[in-house]
This record gives structure tokens, C-alpha cells and sequence, in this order.
């Protein structure tokens, strides 16, 4: 049983405890004398077992015995001698780790490097090892060990296998050497595969292929079919699963549901094709006699069969079936598909076409790119997956046609496509997340993140929560670039940017200062941007930085489209070991919160893949949690005070005048917006810009005139020049209430003549 656990089980109990209690496994059942690697005698050992705090440890056992002992299933293990260091490779026993926190939909953790081997309950080894050729009436093939030994506790011969293909070893055809040895030592009458009760549903997932997942088990049933088909002395085959309106999922929690009624579970079992209280099953030989019939047992065999099965889930929302997107039509009562699979890959975005595929990034990263495509190289890459001609230019057809892209990272009520004013459709370039929030613990990240926002013991938690939060809840809030500085290797800055991009998926790149020099910039429409870098030594990409946090539009440059003015949605975590230097930062500027990480303590190798399977419980504390910073008096949503750190203080004090800063933040924001190749402006201008930007009459002509001079060793023209700078511009947008979505540039230019500073973009945009 997969059951969750109450709050009060929680505290009390450890997850391996309650799974014990759960299945009713006592202390005799659950200890025998097994031999150990490493051990001559038989030792008292515990068939499941604690492995760390809370998961369960399930030993496997081989197809033997030692006098009355059984024999531990081994493997190879790397050790590391806790002295010396010394790297050994030692023969360990075999425990399969049910894991509280499953991870995707992984709920076990094999050990290392180790093949996926059926678990044997002790009734089966007893008849494999029996002198005689032991009869064995039904042997049950089920996907789980504990499903496995819950059967076995009464009275059922039952092999645990590794996922739905697991009656087969990986890569081969036949059935796994371990299942086809019990088959030949015994004499099995009836063979029974056995899946759980949701073997048939639809995959609801927002985007996911509906019917991927039902014609998964199918092909699985498939293939238990072929692979028994040679076996000499061939049992009558069997294909079950838990009956669909029972209630329970599992072999194992159909038999803790009938608590003290196990055996009326057991003999309807046995029953077989007359099954028909708690289990559905079907002959290999005369009900599922062929592919079709599985395909049709499973609906799966077209989409109206599929769609017919499932329509109160379905409903009238476009859905994906094996490729293929469909949509039932109320008006015509008719099933149609709207989108051919071998399209889905090809967007017509105003008058380009693009394919959408992925490449590794400087950080060997996957990135979503989308390149350019004729339409004849469209048309050639349908034929050569088997088109006509005539067929290929229909396709072309239903390539999705939208009229731009727009960049909208709501993260709790995603939308792939937007239409607005009822007719202009618009492609989003934000994902939806991979996770779904779910109530649990979440420990492990909890204290990552401690870590991470010690701050030297005065701990900045509360504001690194805020942030995350609203990442999550508020992607379009602008924040300040959070830097994790530290001398030393192994803090865990750079597993930090690895946790984020698993919560937020394509919606954060993990870049380098190269990907900065690239002409191509596709990071700059995604939510987040991680930079892990040691030192960027070159000041205008520091610029550029600090400038992606605050400008409202960016230029977004990708591979099928000229550069043109996107919708900045970008927050900056970036990572570095220099700790005094890394960026220039003037006292007066407010745009970074810097945390100094330490060096992690306890190093768990296991660390990330833990974190990982908490994301669930984390979207959903941050989605229930209140912000404690929140304030709408600064643009980044949380108070400077609430920032300021001793690291953020060190750089400061090595960083650049203020003024500098000011004008080279105002030098690049105006070729982000304008996308302008050269700028020339006097210093009356350039102040008048500067007092506007930075709300405050302080700075003066004559300092400006100064720092140009001394700071970035400009001097203005020796005549008179005229030249156009833009007054302060207010952005239109006309979407029927959606935010940010086809924005309309209002730009009012102004013309003057002066003696003019001349500014060119390469030496400031690279």
C-alpha cells in the first residue's frame, strides 16, 4: 500500500516502521538465518530493514540455501576505507531501498551499478531448493517486492519483478534466467502476471501523451506473452490486474484493506479466468490471443476506441494519443485530430518556420533551440519518414501557426498558448513545471538551503524563502541577482543552481560568461538564469548582468528570428569563488543580495536525487507559505535592509564610483531597449537621464563631465554635433487584461545639438 501517512505517524514513526506495521509483518516472519558475504555461518538477519533515517532497506535473496539458511543475493559495492581514503571494490548483500520520497516514479533506489534482479520470497526459494520437483499451482509474476512478500505472507507464490518489464532481463527477449530456473526446478501449473488496478488509465498530465501510459502495460503484457512462448513444459499464462472500481491499487493493498479477510482475496486469486471479486483476469491463449486483442483489452488499439474508454476525463479538451493530438467536436459529435505527431516539432511563428530541438550549452546542459526551416526542408524531412509528396505539403498545413511569441512564466496556471483579443494567437516560451505540488516532507532540502543561507550564523533563510516563493508563485515580480561567493570548493553553490533548474526545468539555463559573448541569446526569455562562473573579468558583461534584473524588454536573439524586443521576465543566481571582486557594485546601488557559503559539513553523495524527490512537498510549502519580506516600496519586492550582508559590504567597498555605474547601467539599458549601434549624447543630456533614472537632483553636469574623463576616458566632440536621446517612454499594451503580452513601444525622441560623448555598443553589449 502506497498510502500516505497521517501527521500523527509522521512524527511518531519512521516510514520503514510504519510500512512494516502497514503490511503486518512480525518480528518472526520478518527474521531468518540467511548466509552473508564475508560469513561462513548463517546470521540472523531482517528481511526488510531501516536504511538511513526513513527508507526501507529490502533484502533479496539468492535461489539457495545452506542447510536450512538461506542465501543473501550480492553485489559489488565501492567502498571508501574512512582513514586512508583508499578506494576497495567489496562483494555486500543485495538490498533493493524503498524510498519514503520517491523519486519521479522511481519509489525504489537499486544499489549501484547493479542489474535489476526479481525479488524471491522464501515459499519460492523453498520449492525451487525442494528435493523433489515441487508442484506449484499459481506462481504470480508482480511488479514490487513488498506487493511480492505481502502475497507470500498468505500463501502466495510470488515473484516481486522490477517494473513493468521486469519479467524479462534488460535487453533481452526471453523471461529473466531467474524466473525461467523456479520455472525448471518446479512444476508451475498456472503463470499469472499481475499489474495494479490503474494498468488502464489515462495519463491526465497537463501535455502528457494520454495514451502512452496504458499502451506501456499493454506492450509489457506483450511481451510476458513472446517471452513464455518457447518455455519448455509451458504453464497455462495469465494476464491480471486489480479489478478498476474496487477501491485499491496493489496486490498488497487489496490484502491490507481485507484485514482478517486475506484468504477470500487469496481464492479469488486462484480462481484465475473465474475471478470476480477482487482481480480481472484474462488467458494468454484464449482471451488475449495476439496483439490486437491486448491492444483492444487495453483501448488502446485507435483514438476513438481510447477516447470512448476515458471521455468523462477527457471531456472536450484537446488531448494527446500516441503522438497525436485530438479533440472531441460537441457540434459534430465526432472525435477529430487537430495536430499530426509528426508536426509537433515544427512551429510557423509570423513568417518563419522553426523545428524545435535540443543542444548541449557551454555547461553541457540540454537547452531548447528553435532553428530556422524552409519549407521544402520541412517537406523533405516528411517524406523521409515515409510521406508522399502530396501527403508532406497537407502536413504543412497543420503545422501550429501563431502570430509571435510571448514570454509568460505563470507557474500555477500555465497556459501553452495565449489568445488575446479573441483572435491573435501567441506561442509561450515558458514550460510548465515538471512537479507538482504535494503535501510532504521536504527535510532534506530544508536543510540545503539552511546551508546555503547560514550567513554566518545571522541566517537569511526567511529571504532566500521569499525569493524562491515568489520565482514560483510570482515569476513576473523582478528580483535582485542572489550571488553565492566562497574560497573554498564544495559549499554546494553550484548544487544550489542544479537544485533550481530541477524545480524549474526549461525554465532556467545554467550558463558561462561565453554564452554572454554569444550573438545568440536564448537564455534571456527564460525565468531564471544561473551563472557559474569563478570571476567574469570583462566589466561590460558584469553590466550586462545587472542590467538583465531591472530592464523591462531585452533583446531576444535565437536562432530562427532577428533580434527584437521581448518581455524580461530574467532573475540572476550567479556562483563564484572571488569573494571581493567578483562584480563592481556602488554603495548606492541595490540590485544584489550576496551570501558567503561555507563548506558543507556532512557531504551526502545522495544529496541531489533526495532533494529532488521533495520538490513535490516543497512547490507545495512554498505555495501555502506566506511571504515574511513582502513590500511593495521596493521594485524588488523585498526591502534593502532585509539584504545587506557582510559579503554584499566587502564587494562594495571594492567596487567603482557610483557614478560610473549609473552611467554605463543608463549606456546598456538604451541599447537593450532601442536597440541602438551607437549613442551620442552630451553631458547636460546625460545627466538631465541619470537624475530622472535614479530619482534625485544630486548629480551635477560638471561630475558627470568628470567621471567620463576619469573613469571611462571619454572626451566629448570638438564641435558641435546633433544627435536624439528618448524622454521617458511609457510602454502601451493591448491585451483585454492579459499582463505583458503584445507590447506597443511609445517612444518619443528629442533632438539637440551639443558637444557629444560617443558610446558604441560593442564596447558595451557583447
Amino acid at each position: 500500500m502506497e498510502g500516505k501517512m497521517t501527521n500523527t505517524e509522521e512524527k511518531t514513526l519512521p516510514y520503514w516502521k510504519t510500512r512494516l506495521q502497514e503490511l503486518g509483518l512480525t518480528k518472526e516472519q520478518n527474521e531468518i538465518m540467511v548466509v552473508f558475504p564475508g560469513s561462513e555461518e548463517p546470521q540472523k538477519k531482517r528481511l526488510l530493514t531501516a536504511a538511513g533515517k526513513n527508507d526501507l532497506g529490502i533484502l533479496y535473496l539468492d535461489l539457495k540455501k545452506e542447510g536450512d539458511a538461506y542465501v543473501a543475493m550480492t553485489t559489488k559495492e565501492k567502498q571508501v576505507h574512512e582513514k586512508t581514503g583508499v578506494e576497495t571494490i567489496e562483494t555486500v548483500a543485495y538490498y533493493n531501498i524503498r524510498l519514503q520520497k520517491p523519486f519521479g516514479d522511481n519509489k525504489y533506489k537499486l544499489p549501484a551499478d547493479a542489474p535489476a534482479l526479481p525479488y524471491l520470497t522464501t515459499p519460492v526459494i523453498e520449492a525451487a531448493c525442494s528435493k523433489s520437483k515441487f508442484i506449484i499451482p499459481v506462481l504470480v509474476l508482480v511488479e514490487g517486492s513488498l506487493k511480492a512478500l505481502k502475497g507470500a505472507m498468505h500463501g502466495i507464490f510470488a515473484i516481486g519483478i522490477n517494473g513493468i518489464y521486469g519479467t524479462r532481463a534488460r535487453g533481452k527477449k526471453d523471461l529473466h534466467p531467474i524466473v525461467k530456473k523456479v520455472l525448471e526446478n518446479c512444476q508451475v501449473q498456472n503463470l499469472v502476471y499481475l499489474q495494479d488496478a490503474d494498468a488502464r488509465d489515462a495519463n491526465m498530465k497537463y501535455l502528457a501523451d494520454a495514451g502512452q501510459r496504458p499502451m506501456n502495460f499493454a506492450n509489457a503484457v506483450w511481451a510476458f506473452k513472446k517471452a513464455t512462448k518457447e518455455l519448455k513444459n509451458r504453464p497455462n499464462c495469465f494476464y491480471a490486474h486489480v479489478k478498476e472500481d474496487i477501491g485499491q491499487k496493489g496486490l498488497d493493498d487489496v490484502l491490507i484493506a481485507q484485514k482478517g479477510n486475506e484468504m477470500e482475496v487469496v481464492e479469488d486469486l486462484f480462481k484465475l479466468r473465474e475471478a470476480s471479486k477482487y482481480f480481472q483476469i484474462q488467458d494468454l491463449e484464449k482471451d488475449l490471443k495476439n496483439i490486437e486483442d491486448i491492444h483492444d483489452y487495453f483501448k488502446v488499439s485507435n483514438a476513438k476506441q481510447f477516447y470512448n474508454a476515458h471521455s468523462d476525463a477527457l471531456g472536450n479538451e484537446p488531448f494527446y494519443f500516441l503522438g497525436d493530438q485530438y479533440k472531441y467536436n460537441d457540434e459534430e459529435d465526432e472525435l477529430k485530430m487537430v495536430l499530426p505527431g509528426i508536426v509537433k516539432d515544427y512551429v510557423l511563428v509570423g513568417n518563419r518556420y522553426a523545428k524545435l530541438y535540443f543542444e548541449l550549452n557551454s555547461k553541457g546542459l540540454p537547452e531548447p533551440v528553435r532553428d530556422v526551416r524552409t519549407e521544402s526542408r520541412i517537406i523533405s524531412d516528411f517524406m523521409r519518414q515515409g510521406k508522399t509528396e502530396k501527403q508532406a505539403k497537407e502536413l504543412m498545413l497543420q503545422i501550429p501557426d501563431y502570430e509571435a511569441f510571448c514570454n509568460e512564466p505563470d507557474f500555477l496556471n500555465f497556459k501553452q498558448e495565449h489568445v488575446i483579443q479573441g483572435r491573435f494567437k501567441l506561442m509561450n516560451l515558458a514550460y510548465p513545471l515538471e512537479h507538482e505540488p504535494q503535501d510532504g516532507d521536504w527535510s532534506t532540502i530544508r536543510g540545503f538551503l539552511e546551508h546555503i543561507f547560514y550567513n554566518g550564523g545571522n541566517s537569511k533563510l526567511s529571504v532566500g524563502l521569499d525569493m524562491i516563493q515568489m520565482y514560483y508563485t510570482k515569476p513576473k515580480q523582478k528580483q535582485r541577482i542572489l550571488a553565492l561567493v566562497s574560497r573554498e570548493n564544495e559549499t554546494g553553490k553550484s548544487t544550489f543552481l542544479s537544485f533550481m533548474r530541477a524545480v524549474f526545468g526549461q525554465n532556467m539555463s545554467i550558463i558561462g560568461a561565453t554564452d554572454f559573448r554569444s550573438q545568440f541569446n536564448p537564455y534571456i526569455v527564460k525565468s531564471l538564469v544561473g551563472v557559474d562562473e569563478g570571476k567574469i573579468e570583462d566589466p561590460t558583461i558584469i553590466e550586462a548582468i545587472k542590467s538583465m534584473v531591472t530592464t523591462d524588454y531585452a533583446n531576444f536573439n535565437d536562432k530562427m528570428v532577428s533580434a527584437r524586443p521581448v518581455i524580461n521576465r530574467v532573475k540572476l543566481i550567479m556562483t563564484t569563488n572571488h569573494i571581493f571582486d567578483f562584480a563592481n557594485i556602488n554603495e548606492d546601488e541595490n540590485k544584489w543580495f550576496v551570501l558567503e557559503v561555507g563548506k558543507i559539513k556532512n557531504k551526502n553523495n545522495d544529496l541531489m536525487s533526495e532533494m529532488v524527490r521533495e520538490i513535490p512537498a516543497f512547490l507545495h510549502f512554498l505555495r501555502n507559505r506566506k511571504l515574511e519580506h513582502f513590500t511593495t516600496t521596493s521594485r524588488f519586492a523585498i526591502p534593502d535592509e532585509a539584504v545587506e550582508t557582510e559579503a554584499l559590504a566587502r564587494v562594495k567597498e571594492n567596487s567603482t564610483p557610483p557614478l560610473v555605474a549609473m552611467i554605463k547601467d543608463y549606456i546598456i539599458d538604451r541599447f537593450q531597449e532601442h536597440n541602438e549601434t551607437e549613442i551620442l549624447i552630451d553631458r547636460l543630456r546625460l545627466c538631465e537621464a541619470l537624475r530622472y533614472r535614479e530619482k534625485t537632483d544630486k548629480i551635477s553636469a560638471y561630475e558627470v563631465m568628470v567621471s567620463l574623463k576619469r573613469d571611462l576616458n571619454l572626451k566629448p566632440s570638438k564641435t558641435s554635433e546633433h544627435f536624439r536621446y528618448p524622454l521617458p517612454m511609457v510602454d502601451v499594451v493591448e491585451n483585454e487584461g492579459e499582463e505583458g503580452l503584445l507590447p506597443s513601444f511609445n517612444v518619443e525622441w528629442k533632438y539637440a545639438s551639443g558637444k557629444v560623448y560617443t558610446f558604441k555598443r560593442e564596447d558595451f553589449i557583447k
